[in-house]
């Protein structure tokens, strides 16, 4: 299953229901990589009732990590593809479900500019994709804009669109909390690097960490890497 597809499922339903596990509590998933889409994803199948091991070589929130750093925006323009902006939708949802339960601002609501001085396509057309999932997408004239923001130029922008809802996630410590909260509801965390381990026959048994051991589960997401979004059996 490569990532758009596994995008897809997780979009489309719950993450446990769309890798072929439901209605076998204990199963053993293991997932490769701790950052926003690996964590997210075995805190999903942990609370789905799984038994879940999350694997990450340098730790949740490292500088290494695509999803680190201390900021990373969220906006849900994307060029017209409705997945990414529903993604962008729930992933609000989910984090300002977050912010109550653990107690701390995660998700800082800013707004987006989008200026434009040729094609605007990329907005434009994830206006109906945003509005489907409750998102909008405001078009401001040059002079609206010039008056909403005085501190910008726009001579040389030929169309302006205002998002209201995107803003920037505290990325590390989204990161830490979402590890620290998998580790409190029961699941195993281990700080090693990975690799597959020797495929028997047509499957995966598990990955081998840099600490010797081999860890064997009945599937695996790899959520990092040149392996990102793909899982096995």
């Amino acid at each position: 299953m490569r990532r758009r597809e596994f995008l897809g499922a997780v979009a489309a339903a719950p993450l446990a229901l769309r890798v072929g596990i439901r209605d076998r509590a204990k199963e053993h998933v293991i997932v490769v990589g701790a950052g926003a889409f690996g964590g997210w994803s075995a805190l999903a199948l942990l609370r789905a009732g799984m038994r879940v091991t999350l694997v990450d070589a340098w730790g949740a929130g490292n500088s290494r990590a695509s999803s680190g750093g201390e900021t990373r925006v969220i906006r849900a323009v994307y060029n017209g593809v409705a997945l990414y902006s529903e993604m962008a939708a729930r992933a609000m949802v989910l984090w300002r479900e977050a912010e109550r339960k653990w107690k701390r601002p995660l998700l800082t609501r800013t707004g987006a500019l989008w200026m434009f001085a040729g094609s605007d396509d990329y907005a434009r057309k994830s206006v109906a994709p945003m509005k489907s999932v409750g998102l909008a997408l405001e078009e401001l004239t040059r002079a609206d804009a010039a008056r909403r923001f005085p501190q910008m130029g726009f001579d040389d922008v030929r169309t302006v669109f205002v998002e209201p809802d995107a803003g920037f996630l505290s990325a590390r410590v989204a990161c830490e909390f979402v590890r620290d909260a998998f580790v409190r509801e029961g699941g195993e965390y281990v700080r090693a690097s990975a690799r597959p381990a020797a495929p028997t026959g047509a499957r995966m048994p598990g990955i081998v960490l840099s600490n010797g051991n081999t860890v064997t589960g009945d599937k695996i997401v790899f959520a990092c890497g040149p392996w990102m979004g793909q899982l096995f059996p």
